[in-house]
């Protein structure tokens, strides 16, 4: 578990991911910011993309300013190496 966004949110810390994702849900509309990220899963299918977030992250004693890719493809948060 994390803070994202101010909210506990299970995460899933996938050190093989390039990108860090977020649950459109999880965010308010008016935080998306438009992206040109294209992104496919590791089978080659299409992942929607709503747009970008920066959030506080906050876990454990790290606080982290970060840039998430909103989806609705996604159900719970992907923190990547990136």
């Amino acid at each position: 578990m994390a803070r994202v966004n101010g909210r506990h949110q299970r995460c899933l810390l996938d050190s093989g991911a390039d990108l860090s994702l977020i649950p459109t849900q999880a965010v308010s509309p008016s935080q998306i910011s438009p992206s040109e990220q294209k992104l496919r899963a590791v089978n080659d299918t299409v992942i929607q993309m709503e747009g970008e977030v920066r959030v506080p992250i906050k876990l454990r004693d790290r606080h982290i300013l970060s840039t998430l890719l909103v989806s609705p493809n996604v159900d719970e948060v992907i923190l990547g190496r990136g």
